[in-house]
């Protein structure tokens, strides 16, 4: 019997399987004691029972009110607290880019036509109907002197971290 309790995320090993990341739950079909859910199936189930998981390590789960302050704070006190300690710096900075990955903004929807955005390398783009010799509908024209990856137009999914600059009209008719 686990000590876990519900909602406990860890990753372990599930039937053999190593580094499969799984939750403390109980199955909705019917009264059944806690079991472990995967994120992934391993050998065509979802659920399993404590004995078929091993080698538990909890995840931790950090509540922050100022994530990108935590991870100022982090790396700035770096030089100072383990300037001769390889490992400790090594470890703060996973730890900080942890917080900075699992923290990041959803990427904003994609704009009506004649919207603007901005990528991050300051490159703007403004959402176009079609280009003559292009499949695609809706494709990005890059403004200004450098255009995108050598193109003149560049894919919603190739723009980098997009911004908005302006939105476009929701409906081109």
């Amino acid at each position: 019997m686990s000590t876990y309790e519900p909602g406990a995320v860890a990753v372990a090993t599930v039937c053999g399987v190593p580094n499969v990341r799984v939750m403390r739950g109980a199955d909705s079909h019917g009264p059944k004691p806690l079991e472990w859910c995967a994120s992934r199936a391993v050998n065509g189930n979802w659920w399993f029972i404590d004995e078929e998981v091993t080698d538990v390590r909890p995840l931790v789960v950090l509540d922050l009110d100022d994530p990108e302050f935590t991870v100022a704070a982090l790396r700035d006190t770096l030089p100072e607290c383990a300037r001769d300690h390889d490992r400790l710096n090594v470890e703060v900075l996973r730890l900080a880019r942890q917080i900075e990955a699992q923290t990041k903004p959803p990427r904003i929807p994609e704009p009506g036509l004649w919207g603007v955005v901005e990528d991050c390398r300051g490159q703007q783009y403004v959402r176009i109907d079609t280009a003559e010799g292009v499949s695609d509908a809706w494709r990005w024209q890059g403004l200004g002197h450098e255009s995108h990856r050598g193109n003149e137009y560049a894919r919603w999914a190739d723009i980098e971290n997009p911004t908005l600059v302006r939105p476009g009209i929701e409906d081109a008719s």
